[in-house]
């Protein structure tokens, strides 16, 4: 109050300037001068415990600063990357794939149901599927050359063993690399391949141990199960499609439309957004609850568990999928990715060209 009876509010610690305190210079941020954020600009993560993951999914996504890559025209000067896994990007900041795509740190990501441990922390049963998802199937996704991509006329039964013969030969190949650039033998004790196969071979031990050998096929035909679930998955999430080569003979970047959709609400909630997966191979980075649909990728029929039923019957999935391909690619099947040993039967049955 003033002496002359004029109210005065009182004086805020306010910065006056209009922009962030990150930006004026010779600045620390807030939390490192001993200053609490205003409300609107803190996020904590929600304490949900044990509840159904639709809570999860109710809740917005935290908010994500992430700064334009730099490209290569801002840098004419600069020799341009090689190879199918380096974007036309900054070779220093947001180039390579490999190091967009793996897993984030819990600092980082915390978002519900993203990945939230560093990958040293992850159980070494995982690492080789890791290490084949982000180096190999991200970089070769919908092309001949990716095992994981299912080819328009091949079964599921037919893509089963080349995908897990495939993937294998891929990790051990993507690990053997690792080492040999960091002078070490591909039989270190850091081969994290070697290292999980010990891991299942130890904890397949220990059960028989606690609970008698008779436990051995049971751990057996749900091992199987579960990895021919994954793959009847990636059966699923590809099928038919091909990404065009370039007129430098490399393939285009992966699009929304290379990648099948599914906007199935139900498998959706349960899934994180899992089948909207035309966004997680077009930009990896986005996290799995924040998922986006996108009008140019091919749509599925149904969910995921309807597909699965679909991919277990060859015949009943061909009369599904295979019009829609065709669908997708204007009644041009040469666009799409074709089954080498039903080539000639396809061209014969849809043509070589658009109708």
């Amino acid at each position: 109050m003033g002496t002359g009876g004029r109210h005065r509010a009182p004086r805020l610690l306010v910065d006056r300037d209009p922009r962030p305190v990150r930006d004026l210079p010779g600045r620390r941020p807030p939390h490192r001068q001993g200053l609490r954020q205003p409300a609107g600009q803190r996020h904590r993560p929600p304490r949900t415990g044990p509840l159904l993951p639709v809570v999860h999914l109710s809740l917005p996504p935290p908010p994500v600063r992430r700064s334009r890559p730099r490209l290569l025209a801002d840098h004419p000067g600069r020799p341009r990357p090689r190879g199918p896994d380096r974007a036309d990007v900054h070779p220093r900041r947001g180039g390579r794939h490999r190091h967009q795509h793996r897993p984030r740190t819990g600092a980082q990501d915390r978002g519900p149901g993203a990945q939230a441990l560093p990958d040293r922390a992850r159980p070494d049963l995982v690492r080789p599927l890791l290490r084949r998802a982000h180096h190999g199937h991200h970089i070769r996704v919908a092309t001949p050359e990716d095992p994981a991509s299912a080819r328009l006329g091949e079964s599921f039964w037919r893509f089963l063993p080349r995908t897990v013969l495939g993937s294998l030969t891929s990790a051990w190949r993507l690990e053997k690399r690792r080492l040999a650039r960091r002078g070490r033998s591909v039989w270190s004790p850091r081969n994290t391949v070697l290292g999980s196969w010990a891991l299942s071979l130890a904890l397949f031990t220990g059960l028989a141990l606690a609970f008698g050998p008779e436990v051995l096929p049971y751990l057996a035909v749900q091992a199987v199960f579960g990895f021919c679930l994954l793959e009847v998955i990636n059966y699923t999430e590809h099928y038919g499609l091909r990404r065009e080569r370039t007129a430098s003979g490399r393939y285009e970047r992966c699009a929304p439309r290379h990648s099948w959709n599914s906007d199935n609400v139900a498998s959706n909630v349960f899934l994180y957004h899992l089948q909207r997966h035309s966004d997680h191979h077009a930009h990896p980075t986005r996290r799995y609850q924040s998922l986006r649909h996108f009008d140019e990728a091919p749509e599925m029929p149904t969910g995921y568990a309807g597909m699965i039923v679909l991919a277990y019957v060859p015949p009943l999935w061909r009369r599904v999928m295979d019009p829609r391909v065709l669908a997708h690619y204007g009644g041009d099947v040469t666009r799409a990715n074709l089954q080498p040993s039903r080539r000639a039967r396809l061209l014969a049955r849809y043509g070589t060209t658009a109708g």
